[in-house]
Protein backbone atom coordinates (compact mmCIF):
# COMPACT_ATOMS: atom_id res chain seq x y z
CA UNK A 1 0.00 0.00 0.00
CA UNK A 2 1.11 3.49 -0.99
CA UNK A 3 1.34 5.85 1.65
CA UNK A 4 1.18 8.82 -1.34
CA UNK A 5 0.33 9.29 -4.27
CA UNK A 6 3.41 9.15 -6.94
CA UNK A 7 2.83 13.28 -7.27
CA UNK A 8 2.21 13.49 -3.88
CA UNK A 9 4.43 16.43 -2.02
CA UNK A 10 7.12 16.27 0.22
CA UNK A 11 5.24 17.96 3.10
CA UNK A 12 2.85 14.54 2.47
CA UNK A 13 5.19 12.85 3.50
CA UNK A 14 7.80 13.99 5.76
CA UNK A 15 4.96 14.16 8.47
CA UNK A 16 4.57 18.46 8.28
CA UNK A 17 0.95 19.90 8.36
CA UNK A 18 -1.19 19.09 5.17
CA UNK A 19 -2.99 22.28 5.18
CA UNK A 20 -6.61 22.71 5.73
CA UNK A 21 -8.23 18.97 6.77
CA UNK A 22 -10.14 17.16 4.14
CA UNK A 23 -14.31 17.17 4.40
CA UNK A 24 -15.47 14.51 6.17
CA UNK A 25 -16.62 12.17 3.64
CA UNK A 26 -12.66 11.88 1.76
CA UNK A 27 -9.90 10.30 3.24
CA UNK A 28 -7.77 11.65 6.04
CA UNK A 29 -4.65 10.23 5.78
CA UNK A 30 -2.26 7.05 6.09
CA UNK A 31 -1.30 7.52 9.63
CA UNK A 32 -3.27 6.81 12.68
CA UNK A 33 -3.13 6.85 16.44
CA UNK A 34 -6.53 5.51 19.06
CA UNK A 35 -6.64 7.18 22.40
CA UNK A 36 -8.96 5.48 25.19
CA UNK A 37 -11.25 8.49 26.52
CA UNK A 38 -13.58 8.60 30.11
CA UNK A 39 -16.90 9.96 29.40
CA UNK A 40 -16.24 13.43 30.81
CA UNK A 41 -13.29 13.87 28.84
CA UNK A 42 -15.46 13.16 25.63
CA UNK A 43 -17.97 16.08 26.95
CA UNK A 44 -15.71 18.56 27.20
CA UNK A 45 -14.10 18.22 23.93
CA UNK A 46 -17.32 17.53 22.27
CA UNK A 47 -18.96 20.27 24.65
CA UNK A 48 -19.86 24.08 22.52
CA UNK A 49 -20.26 22.46 19.27
CA UNK A 50 -16.97 20.75 19.61
CA UNK A 51 -14.31 23.70 20.27
CA UNK A 52 -12.16 21.82 21.23
CA UNK A 53 -11.56 19.43 18.63
CA UNK A 54 -12.20 21.92 16.00
CA UNK A 55 -9.28 23.80 17.46
CA UNK A 56 -6.83 20.74 17.54
CA UNK A 57 -7.72 19.28 14.27
CA UNK A 58 -7.43 22.89 12.71
CA UNK A 59 -4.09 23.23 15.00
CA UNK A 60 -2.65 19.89 13.73
CA UNK A 61 -4.18 19.19 10.40
CA UNK A 62 -5.48 15.98 12.17
CA UNK A 63 -8.35 14.56 11.57
CA UNK A 64 -10.08 13.59 15.27
CA UNK A 65 -13.31 10.92 15.80
CA UNK A 66 -14.73 9.49 18.86
CA UNK A 67 -16.89 6.41 18.74
CA UNK A 68 -20.29 6.71 19.55
CA UNK A 69 -21.95 7.34 22.85
CA UNK A 70 -22.13 4.08 24.12
CA UNK A 71 -19.68 1.99 21.80
CA UNK A 72 -16.93 1.24 24.43
CA UNK A 73 -13.45 -0.95 24.47
CA UNK A 74 -14.47 -3.92 25.68
CA UNK A 75 -14.87 -4.30 29.56
CA UNK A 76 -14.24 -0.32 29.70
CA UNK A 77 -15.98 2.52 29.94
CA UNK A 78 -13.58 4.51 27.60
CA UNK A 79 -14.81 5.54 24.16
CA UNK A 80 -12.67 5.34 21.19
CA UNK A 81 -10.74 8.65 19.60
CA UNK A 82 -9.45 7.84 16.19
CA UNK A 83 -6.65 10.41 15.41
CA UNK A 84 -6.00 10.02 11.66
CA UNK A 85 -3.56 12.42 9.91
CA UNK A 86 -1.29 12.46 6.81
CA UNK A 87 2.14 12.66 9.06
CA UNK A 88 3.35 11.36 12.33
CA UNK A 89 4.17 14.77 13.68
CA UNK A 90 0.50 15.73 13.45
CA UNK A 91 -0.49 12.87 15.11
CA UNK A 92 2.22 13.76 18.23
CA UNK A 93 0.93 17.38 18.10
CA UNK A 94 -2.42 16.62 18.69
CA UNK A 95 -1.57 13.58 21.17
CA UNK A 96 0.03 16.71 23.02
CA UNK A 97 -3.46 18.92 22.86
CA UNK A 98 -5.73 16.00 23.61
CA UNK A 99 -3.29 15.08 26.90
CA UNK A 100 -3.59 18.86 27.73
CA UNK A 101 -7.38 18.39 28.00
CA UNK A 102 -6.03 14.78 30.03
CA UNK A 103 -4.03 17.08 32.56
CA UNK A 104 -6.32 19.97 32.92
CA UNK A 105 -9.07 16.94 33.87
CA UNK A 106 -6.90 15.14 36.14
CA UNK A 107 -6.21 18.28 38.15
CA UNK A 108 -10.50 18.68 38.14
CA UNK A 109 -10.14 15.08 39.96
CA UNK A 110 -7.39 15.09 42.31
CA UNK A 111 -9.55 16.39 45.08
CA UNK A 112 -11.77 13.55 45.31
CA UNK A 113 -9.58 10.69 45.49
CA UNK A 114 -8.89 9.29 48.19
CA UNK A 115 -6.82 6.63 49.76
CA UNK A 116 -6.33 3.76 47.31
CA UNK A 117 -8.64 4.65 45.15
CA UNK A 118 -7.81 5.63 41.31
CA UNK A 119 -10.06 7.62 39.05
CA UNK A 120 -10.37 8.35 35.15
CA UNK A 121 -7.52 10.62 35.08
CA UNK A 122 -5.43 10.21 38.04
CA UNK A 123 -4.30 7.64 40.58
CA UNK A 124 -3.89 7.12 44.55
CA UNK A 125 -0.12 8.39 44.09
CA UNK A 126 -1.12 11.33 42.42
CA UNK A 127 -0.14 10.04 38.41
CA UNK A 128 -1.75 11.58 35.47
CA UNK A 129 -3.34 8.67 33.58
CA UNK A 130 -3.41 8.73 29.66
CA UNK A 131 -4.56 5.45 28.31
CA UNK A 132 -4.62 4.35 24.46
CA UNK A 133 -5.53 0.91 22.25
CA UNK A 134 -2.35 -0.23 19.91
CA UNK A 135 -2.16 -2.99 17.35
CA UNK A 136 -0.96 -6.16 18.54
CA UNK A 137 2.15 -5.85 16.66
CA UNK A 138 2.74 -2.29 17.73
CA UNK A 139 2.02 -3.51 21.55
CA UNK A 140 4.74 -6.35 20.87
CA UNK A 141 7.32 -4.15 19.74
CA UNK A 142 6.48 -1.72 22.46
CA UNK A 143 7.14 -5.20 25.03
CA UNK A 144 10.56 -5.83 23.08
CA UNK A 145 12.40 -9.57 22.82
CA UNK A 146 12.02 -10.50 26.23
CA UNK A 147 10.72 -6.93 27.71
CA UNK A 148 14.12 -5.31 27.41
CA UNK A 149 11.96 -2.26 25.16
CA UNK A 150 9.07 -1.69 27.40
CA UNK A 151 12.09 -1.62 30.18
CA UNK A 152 14.05 0.60 28.58
CA UNK A 153 11.20 3.05 28.53
CA UNK A 154 10.22 2.46 31.67
CA UNK A 155 13.47 3.31 32.99
CA UNK A 156 14.11 6.47 30.68
CA UNK A 157 11.35 8.37 31.00
CA UNK A 158 10.34 7.60 35.36
CA UNK A 159 6.86 6.67 33.58
CA UNK A 160 4.53 3.96 34.86
CA UNK A 161 3.68 1.75 31.46
CA UNK A 162 1.61 -0.92 31.43
CA UNK A 163 0.36 -3.65 28.25
CA UNK A 164 -2.87 -5.50 28.99
CA UNK A 165 -2.24 -9.12 27.62
CA UNK A 166 -5.58 -9.46 26.41
CA UNK A 167 -5.99 -8.97 22.33
CA UNK A 168 -9.38 -7.56 21.63
CA UNK A 169 -10.37 -7.37 18.00
CA UNK A 170 -6.04 -7.00 17.36
CA UNK A 171 -5.46 -4.28 19.84
CA UNK A 172 -4.25 -3.95 23.44
CA UNK A 173 -5.00 -1.66 26.34
CA UNK A 174 -1.61 0.51 26.89
CA UNK A 175 -1.91 2.49 30.09
CA UNK A 176 1.02 5.20 30.72
CA UNK A 177 1.24 6.96 34.10
CA UNK A 178 3.16 9.92 34.96
CA UNK A 179 3.39 13.72 35.31
CA UNK A 180 2.94 15.89 32.28
CA UNK A 181 6.53 15.72 30.63
CA UNK A 182 6.86 11.61 31.38
CA UNK A 183 3.46 11.27 30.18
CA UNK A 184 5.03 13.47 26.62
CA UNK A 185 8.17 11.13 26.09
CA UNK A 186 6.24 8.06 25.98
CA UNK A 187 3.63 9.30 24.12
CA UNK A 188 6.25 10.43 21.36
CA UNK A 189 7.82 6.93 21.76
CA UNK A 190 4.50 5.26 20.89
CA UNK A 191 3.43 7.22 18.47
CA UNK A 192 6.59 6.54 16.32
CA UNK A 193 5.81 2.81 17.06
CA UNK A 194 2.58 2.79 15.99
CA UNK A 195 3.49 4.53 12.51
CA UNK A 196 6.62 2.13 11.50
CA UNK A 197 3.13 -0.05 10.54
CA UNK A 198 1.81 2.62 8.22
CA UNK A 199 2.94 1.13 5.24
CA UNK A 200 1.80 -2.97 6.40
CA UNK A 201 -1.29 -3.83 4.27
CA UNK A 202 -3.21 -4.15 7.21
CA UNK A 203 -3.23 -0.85 8.89
CA UNK A 204 -5.40 1.06 7.05
CA UNK A 205 -8.28 -1.48 7.94
CA UNK A 206 -7.18 -1.39 11.59
CA UNK A 207 -6.69 2.69 11.98
CA UNK A 208 -9.72 3.33 10.14
CA UNK A 209 -12.61 1.07 12.43
CA UNK A 210 -13.28 2.91 15.40
CA UNK A 211 -15.67 0.34 17.20
CA UNK A 212 -13.48 -2.16 18.97
CA UNK A 213 -15.47 -5.47 19.59
CA UNK A 214 -15.21 -8.14 22.24
CA UNK A 215 -14.45 -11.66 20.72
CA UNK A 216 -17.64 -12.79 19.80
CA UNK A 217 -19.12 -9.60 18.58
CA UNK A 218 -15.41 -9.30 16.57
CA UNK A 219 -16.48 -12.49 14.42
CA UNK A 220 -19.89 -11.81 14.16
CA UNK A 221 -18.68 -8.48 11.95
CA UNK A 222 -16.13 -10.98 9.99
CA UNK A 223 -19.40 -12.46 9.24
CA UNK A 224 -20.83 -9.89 8.16
CA UNK A 225 -23.98 -9.29 10.78
CA UNK A 226 -22.01 -6.97 13.01
CA UNK A 227 -21.92 -3.42 13.38
CA UNK A 228 -21.82 -1.51 10.08
CA UNK A 229 -24.40 -3.29 7.76
CA UNK A 230 -26.11 -6.37 6.45
CA UNK A 231 -25.09 -7.19 3.13
CA UNK A 232 -25.20 -9.53 0.56
CA UNK A 233 -21.50 -10.48 0.77
CA UNK A 234 -17.86 -8.63 0.16
CA UNK A 235 -16.25 -5.30 0.67
CA UNK A 236 -16.02 -2.18 -0.58
CA UNK A 237 -12.28 -0.99 -1.76
CA UNK A 238 -10.76 1.63 -3.98
CA UNK A 239 -10.34 -0.56 -6.84
CA UNK A 240 -14.18 -0.80 -6.56
CA UNK A 241 -14.92 2.31 -6.58
CA UNK A 242 -16.18 3.14 -9.87
CA UNK A 243 -18.16 0.53 -9.64
CA UNK A 244 -20.37 1.09 -6.74
CA UNK A 245 -23.16 3.92 -6.18
CA UNK A 246 -24.75 5.15 -2.57
CA UNK A 247 -28.12 4.75 -2.31
CA UNK A 248 -30.31 7.17 0.39
CA UNK A 249 -33.16 8.00 2.05
CA UNK A 250 -34.06 3.96 1.75
CA UNK A 251 -37.37 2.73 3.93
CA UNK A 252 -37.34 1.00 7.02
CA UNK A 253 -38.29 -2.30 5.00
CA UNK A 254 -35.54 -2.19 2.12
CA UNK A 255 -32.87 -4.58 3.54
CA UNK A 256 -30.01 -5.84 0.80
CA UNK A 257 -31.65 -8.59 -0.90
CA UNK A 258 -34.35 -5.90 -1.83
CA UNK A 259 -31.27 -3.51 -3.18
CA UNK A 260 -29.97 -6.34 -5.59
CA UNK A 261 -33.25 -6.85 -6.78
CA UNK A 262 -33.74 -3.81 -7.44
CA UNK A 263 -30.31 -2.75 -9.32
CA UNK A 264 -29.71 -5.86 -11.13
CA UNK A 265 -31.51 -4.66 -13.99
CA UNK A 266 -28.87 -2.55 -14.88
CA UNK A 267 -26.01 -5.36 -14.75
CA UNK A 268 -24.61 -7.99 -12.36
CA UNK A 269 -24.66 -6.66 -8.70
CA UNK A 270 -21.47 -8.14 -7.17
CA UNK A 271 -22.70 -6.46 -3.20
CA UNK A 272 -25.48 -4.68 -2.03
CA UNK A 273 -24.87 -3.29 2.09
CA UNK A 274 -27.54 -1.57 4.28
CA UNK A 275 -25.80 0.48 7.09
CA UNK A 276 -27.53 -0.76 10.46
CA UNK A 277 -27.25 0.95 13.41
CA UNK A 278 -25.77 -1.58 16.14
CA UNK A 279 -27.33 0.00 18.97
CA UNK A 280 -30.80 -0.10 17.99
CA UNK A 281 -30.72 -2.63 14.97
CA UNK A 282 -32.89 -0.09 12.88
CA UNK A 283 -31.87 1.00 9.26
CA UNK A 284 -29.28 4.30 9.01
CA UNK A 285 -31.44 4.63 5.66
CA UNK A 286 -28.99 4.09 3.23
CA UNK A 287 -26.86 1.80 1.83
CA UNK A 288 -24.57 0.65 -1.24
CA UNK A 289 -24.64 -1.50 -4.21
CA UNK A 290 -20.90 -2.61 -6.21
CA UNK A 291 -21.27 -3.87 -9.55
CA UNK A 292 -19.15 -5.86 -11.56
CA UNK A 293 -18.26 -3.41 -14.08
CA UNK A 294 -18.08 0.60 -14.04
CA UNK A 295 -20.21 0.62 -17.43
CA UNK A 296 -22.98 -1.18 -14.95
CA UNK A 297 -22.74 1.76 -12.02
CA UNK A 298 -22.38 4.77 -14.94
CA UNK A 299 -25.81 2.97 -16.35
CA UNK A 300 -27.67 2.87 -12.98
CA UNK A 301 -26.46 6.45 -12.72
CA UNK A 302 -27.95 7.80 -15.57
CA UNK A 303 -31.60 6.53 -14.71
CA UNK A 304 -33.09 9.42 -13.77
CA UNK A 305 -35.15 8.24 -11.04
CA UNK A 306 -35.37 5.18 -8.99
CA UNK A 307 -38.12 4.03 -6.63
CA UNK A 308 -37.56 1.01 -4.00
CA UNK A 309 -40.72 0.44 -1.79
CA UNK A 310 -42.96 2.94 -2.71
CA UNK A 311 -40.24 5.41 -1.69
CA UNK A 312 -38.34 7.28 -3.96
CA UNK A 313 -34.48 6.83 -3.55
CA UNK A 314 -31.40 8.88 -3.80
CA UNK A 315 -28.73 7.33 -6.07
CA UNK A 316 -25.44 8.98 -6.31
CA UNK A 317 -21.54 8.10 -7.36
CA UNK A 318 -20.26 6.63 -4.32
CA UNK A 319 -17.98 9.56 -2.76
CA UNK A 320 -19.87 12.34 -4.27
CA UNK A 321 -21.02 13.91 -0.73
CA UNK A 322 -22.98 10.27 0.07
CA UNK A 323 -25.47 11.98 2.02
CA UNK A 324 -28.68 12.98 1.66
CA UNK A 325 -29.17 16.55 -0.29
CA UNK A 326 -31.26 19.20 -0.83
CA UNK A 327 -33.29 16.96 -3.29
CA UNK A 328 -33.87 13.97 -0.46
CA UNK A 329 -36.89 15.88 1.34
CA UNK A 330 -38.57 12.89 2.63
CA UNK A 331 -41.08 12.44 -0.14
CA UNK A 332 -43.15 9.77 -0.31
CA UNK A 333 -43.59 8.05 -4.29
CA UNK A 334 -47.04 7.82 -5.94
CA UNK A 335 -48.16 6.43 -8.50
CA UNK A 336 -46.88 7.97 -12.18
CA UNK A 337 -50.04 10.09 -13.96
CA UNK A 338 -49.22 11.41 -17.46
CA UNK A 339 -45.34 10.64 -16.97
CA UNK A 340 -44.81 12.83 -13.95
CA UNK A 341 -43.72 11.55 -10.74
CA UNK A 342 -46.51 12.65 -7.98
CA UNK A 343 -45.63 12.87 -4.24
CA UNK A 344 -47.17 13.45 -1.13
CA UNK A 345 -45.11 16.26 0.45
CA UNK A 346 -46.46 17.00 4.16
CA UNK A 347 -46.35 21.06 4.27
CA UNK A 348 -43.80 22.34 7.48
CA UNK A 349 -43.88 18.63 8.55
CA UNK A 350 -47.85 18.66 9.12
CA UNK A 351 -50.14 17.36 5.92
CA UNK A 352 -52.97 19.15 4.97
CA UNK A 353 -56.65 18.41 6.31
CA UNK A 354 -57.79 15.07 5.36
CA UNK A 355 -54.42 14.91 3.16
CA UNK A 356 -54.12 10.94 2.98
CA UNK A 357 -50.76 9.19 2.39
CA UNK A 358 -49.78 5.83 0.16
CA UNK A 359 -52.51 3.51 0.14
CA UNK A 360 -54.89 5.74 2.13
CA UNK A 361 -53.07 5.86 4.95
CA UNK A 362 -53.39 9.16 7.30
CA UNK A 363 -50.21 10.99 8.12
CA UNK A 364 -49.67 11.07 11.07
CA UNK A 365 -48.02 14.24 12.87
CA UNK A 366 -46.41 12.67 16.33
CA UNK A 367 -44.36 10.19 16.08
CA UNK A 368 -44.14 9.03 12.53
CA UNK A 369 -43.59 12.04 11.07
CA UNK A 370 -40.26 12.52 14.01
CA UNK A 371 -39.08 9.19 12.61
CA UNK A 372 -39.48 10.30 9.17
CA UNK A 373 -37.38 13.62 9.69
CA UNK A 374 -35.10 11.49 11.87
CA UNK A 375 -34.08 9.60 8.34
CA UNK A 376 -33.34 12.06 6.30
CA UNK A 377 -30.54 13.27 8.58
CA UNK A 378 -27.63 12.24 7.33
CA UNK A 379 -26.42 9.06 9.62
CA UNK A 380 -22.83 10.87 10.63
CA UNK A 381 -24.20 13.55 12.04
CA UNK A 382 -26.52 11.32 14.74
CA UNK A 383 -23.44 9.85 15.76
CA UNK A 384 -22.15 13.00 16.62
CA UNK A 385 -22.35 14.68 20.48
CA UNK A 386 -24.58 17.69 20.78
CA UNK A 387 -25.64 19.72 23.62
CA UNK A 388 -29.03 21.45 24.03
CA UNK A 389 -29.86 23.48 26.84
CA UNK A 390 -33.19 24.92 28.48
CA UNK A 391 -34.45 27.37 30.86
CA UNK A 392 -37.01 26.66 33.34
CA UNK A 393 -38.54 27.83 36.57
CA UNK A 394 -35.97 27.22 39.30
CA UNK A 395 -38.85 26.02 41.80
CA UNK A 396 -39.98 23.17 39.01
CA UNK A 397 -36.37 21.78 39.19
CA UNK A 398 -37.28 20.06 42.11
CA UNK A 399 -39.99 18.14 40.51
CA UNK A 400 -38.16 17.39 36.72
CA UNK A 401 -35.30 16.14 38.92
CA UNK A 402 -37.14 14.25 41.15
CA UNK A 403 -36.69 12.51 44.52
CA UNK A 404 -32.92 12.30 45.31
CA UNK A 405 -32.86 12.77 41.11
CA UNK A 406 -34.65 9.12 40.54
CA UNK A 407 -35.90 11.13 37.68
CA UNK A 408 -32.53 12.62 36.07
CA UNK A 409 -31.07 8.91 36.54
CA UNK A 410 -34.27 6.76 34.78
CA UNK A 411 -33.49 9.17 31.93
CA UNK A 412 -30.37 8.79 31.69
CA UNK A 413 -30.27 5.09 31.84
CA UNK A 414 -33.18 5.03 29.15
CA UNK A 415 -31.52 7.41 26.31
CA UNK A 416 -27.65 7.19 27.45
CA UNK A 417 -27.95 11.09 27.23
CA UNK A 418 -26.12 13.32 30.11
CA UNK A 419 -28.60 15.72 31.74
CA UNK A 420 -27.60 18.40 34.22
CA UNK A 421 -29.11 21.14 36.19
CA UNK A 422 -27.63 23.96 37.15
CA UNK A 423 -26.87 24.26 41.19
CA UNK A 424 -29.97 26.23 42.55
CA UNK A 425 -28.59 29.85 44.17
CA UNK A 426 -29.29 29.88 47.67
CA UNK A 427 -30.37 33.74 47.13
CA UNK A 428 -31.92 33.54 44.10
CA UNK A 429 -35.69 35.14 44.57
CA UNK A 430 -39.19 33.96 42.71
CA UNK A 431 -38.66 34.37 39.28
CA UNK A 432 -35.10 32.45 38.79
CA UNK A 433 -34.44 30.10 36.43
CA UNK A 434 -32.13 27.16 36.03
CA UNK A 435 -30.26 25.80 33.40
CA UNK A 436 -30.95 22.22 31.98
CA UNK A 437 -28.25 20.77 29.69
CA UNK A 438 -28.32 17.69 27.92
CA UNK A 439 -25.57 15.62 26.17
CA UNK A 440 -25.29 13.13 23.62
CA UNK A 441 -25.99 11.68 20.23
CA UNK A 442 -28.69 13.87 18.49
CA UNK A 443 -31.73 11.07 18.46
CA UNK A 444 -30.60 10.30 22.52
CA UNK A 445 -30.10 14.01 23.45
CA UNK A 446 -34.21 14.95 22.23
CA UNK A 447 -35.31 11.92 23.61
CA UNK A 448 -33.88 12.62 26.72
CA UNK A 449 -35.47 15.88 26.57
CA UNK A 450 -38.82 14.50 26.14
CA UNK A 451 -38.67 12.33 29.01
CA UNK A 452 -37.54 14.93 31.15
CA UNK A 453 -40.80 17.61 30.12
CA UNK A 454 -43.09 14.11 30.67
CA UNK A 455 -41.81 14.41 34.33
CA UNK A 456 -42.06 18.12 34.49
CA UNK A 457 -45.63 18.02 32.89
CA UNK A 458 -47.07 14.90 35.06
CA UNK A 459 -46.12 17.05 38.05
CA UNK A 460 -47.42 20.28 36.54
CA UNK A 461 -51.00 18.52 35.99
CA UNK A 462 -50.31 17.07 39.07
CA UNK A 463 -50.49 20.41 40.48
CA UNK A 464 -53.27 21.99 38.34
CA UNK A 465 -55.61 19.49 39.24
CA UNK A 466 -54.88 19.91 43.05
CA UNK A 467 -55.21 23.66 42.80
CA UNK A 468 -58.74 23.19 41.00
CA UNK A 469 -60.28 20.72 43.97
CA UNK A 470 -59.78 23.86 46.17
CA UNK A 471 -56.54 21.73 48.08
CA UNK A 472 -59.47 18.77 49.10
CA UNK A 473 -59.03 15.34 47.75
CA UNK A 474 -62.18 14.49 45.86
CA UNK A 475 -62.15 10.89 47.07
CA UNK A 476 -60.53 9.85 43.58
CA UNK A 477 -57.10 10.38 44.42
CA UNK A 478 -57.62 13.35 41.83
CA UNK A 479 -54.81 15.38 43.95
CA UNK A 480 -53.39 15.85 47.32
CA UNK A 481 -54.26 18.36 49.87
CA UNK A 482 -52.31 21.76 49.65
CA UNK A 483 -50.30 21.60 52.86
CA UNK A 484 -49.29 18.05 51.72
CA UNK A 485 -48.21 19.47 47.95
CA UNK A 486 -46.27 21.79 49.92
CA UNK A 487 -44.77 19.87 52.40
CA UNK A 488 -43.53 17.50 49.60
CA UNK A 489 -42.18 20.43 47.04
CA UNK A 490 -40.41 21.53 50.36
CA UNK A 491 -38.35 18.38 50.99
CA UNK A 492 -37.50 18.17 47.16
CA UNK A 493 -35.80 21.31 47.70
CA UNK A 494 -33.98 20.59 50.46
CA UNK A 495 -32.97 17.15 49.10
CA UNK A 496 -31.42 18.96 45.84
Amino acid sequence: MKRAADGATAAQNDGNRRGPKQGRTGKFGHFAFKVLCPETLVAKMMGNQGSIVHSIEEDTGCHLQFSPRGEYYPDTRLRVLVILAWGPQCIFEALTQVLEQVVQRADEEKPSIKGKATGDFIDSSGKILFRCALSKAAAGAVIGSKGDRIRFLRESTGAMLDVARDVVDSHQLVTVGGTRDQLVSVLEALNTTVQEDAEAPWFMEWAEHGAILAAGESAKRQRGGGGGGGGTGGTRSEEHRDCTVFVGHLAQGTDATRLQSHFSQFGRVVDSDVRIDPSTGRSKGFGFVTFAEPPMAEACLGHPEHEIDGRWVDVRRYGDNAGPGQEDDGRVAQPRRGGEPQYWEPRNGYPEEGHEGPSGERRQDGIEWFADLAEQVPHDYLELDYCISCSLPSAKCGALIGRRGEHVAEVQRVTGASVSVSKKDPHEGMDAYRTVSITGQLLSVYAAHMLLMRHYNDEEDQYRRSQDSGGKGDGKGEGPPVLEDLQRQLTELSEE
